[in-house]
């Protein structure tokens, strides 16, 4: 239809949930703000948020917030910047500077607690209690968990990635 924007249906109920409390939490965020500024005098502009954000299904919420233009509607210029993960976006803005604020998962920030304490959690996108999955190769004679007994198994450091 013309001068509608295009919508990209989502038929993955877990990523519509996100995408709704992500919503959500925007609208809400707004509305305090708004309510808190009541009746005092009016604050100079926020000015340009840099927010470096992994490029994982599980930051979609901000990618689809940004391509509908949900930031502008809220009156918030962000400008987004892409990591190969939320640990490297998290060390990015503590030592590297350039970011306001970054998606990451516990473990990092966790991790950089017992050395730092100049960040803060706002907000949490998402949730699960059965998020880690293990993949096997089939072809290597791995059909089930106890065949994985005499592998030797390695991780990334400060991550959950096996």
């Amino acid at each position: 239809m013309d001068g509608e924007p295009s919508r990209i249906p989502i038929r993955n109920k877990g990523i519509m949930r996100i995408v709704l409390r992500f919503q959500l939490s925007v609208l809400l965020s707004a509305l305090m703000a708004q309510l808190l500024g009541c009746g005092q005098q009016a604050q100079e502009p926020l000015g340009r948020i840099r927010f470096g954000v992994e490029t994982s299904i599980l930051s979609a919420p901000v990618w689809i917030a940004e391509s509908r233009g949900m930031f502008r509607e809220q009156g918030l210029d962000v400008e987004i910047r892409e990591f190969d993960s939320g640990r490297t976006a998290f060390r990015t803005m503590l030592t590297e500077g350039g970011l306001d604020m970054v998606t990451v998962a516990q473990i990092p920030v966790m991790l950089s607690s017992f050395t730092r304490s100049d960040y803060a959690i706002i907000a949490a996108m998402t949730f699960t209690d059965n998020d880690i999955k293990v993949v096997c190769r089939q072809d290597r004679g791995i059909r089930n968990p106890s065949d994985h007994l005499a592998t030797n198994w390695e991780n990334s450091p400060d991550t959950l990635t096996l």
